[in-house]
């Protein structure tokens, strides 16, 4: 497939059938109730000031090396992956106004309601006013395994279809020690060598030399750059 090379974001988006052969629309009919909570937490805890200045970072350095997708990875499972993913996509569409997407690509069959209640009908509103952001939730999971399988294999093919139509793609994998999917899951680090960059969420318990010994191996076979580390300090 042919990638669109652009110092801006394009405005021309590809076909929505042909995207939905592969990146399925999450199910995000979660009760309002739900989604109200979920976004109040996570309007609280970005406003946080050391998450500002994280998500601040993150934005300057994606105008720095201009990167469109990026894998949110752990080496267990509980580290705050998702919810780190979670609070990225959030701060990007309330601060910045950006169009974000986020995928589950952990391969699992439902997608977590924390990332589901990021999905929201802002999106063609905010097209028409051309400043409004928004988040759509998508994921490769809701499929026959043989299928979702596949779409492991090709989520950079995925990712370029619906690229044009965001500033940012990012997605949520399986722990690396295949925590929180079994092996059932998609391979994080298989995930991670069809984007353009990777941030590692750890905590205490994974940077332990034992644990790291373990890992390194794993890390070291991701081509992608790396964008950073983030510690969360409890697990």
């Amino acid at each position: 497939m042919e990638d669109e090379e652009s110092s801006s974001f394009p405005v021309v988006r590809p076909s929505r059938d042909l995207s939905k052969r592969h990146l399925l629309g999450a199910e995000t009919d979660l009760p309002q109730s739900v989604r109200t909570e979920i976004l109040g937490v996570l309007d609280t805890y970005i406003r946080k000031n050391p998450v500002k200045r994280l998500v601040d970072l993150i934005a300057r350095r994606q105008g720095e090396f201009n990167f469109r997708s990026i894998a949110v990875i752990s080496q267990e499972g509980g580290e705050g992956r998702t919810f780190f993913t979670a609070v990225l996509a959030r701060s990007l569409v309330e601060f910045l106004r950006a169009r974000v997407l986020v995928v589950d690509a952990t391969g699992s069959a439902r997608v977590p309601p924390l990332l589901a209640g990021l999905d929201y009908g802002d999106r063609d509103r905010g097209a028409e006013v051309g400043s409004l952001g928004w988040c759509e939730v998508a994921t490769i999971g809701n499929a026959e395994a043989h299928d979702r399988f596949r779409n492991e294999f090709h989520f950079g093919e995925m990712v370029k279809q619906r690229e044009p139509e965001f500033d940012l793609i990012i997605a949520d994998t399986q722990a690396l020690g295949g925590g929180g999917g079994g092996v059932s899951g998609c391979d994080a680090a298989l995930i991670a060598q069809q984007v353009d960059t990777y941030i590692l969420v750890v905590s205490d318990s994974s940077v332990d030399a034992t644990s790291q010994k373990i890992y390194s191996e794993q890390l070291s076979a991701i081509s992608t750059p790396c964008l950073g580390v983030v510690h969360n300090p409890m697990k």
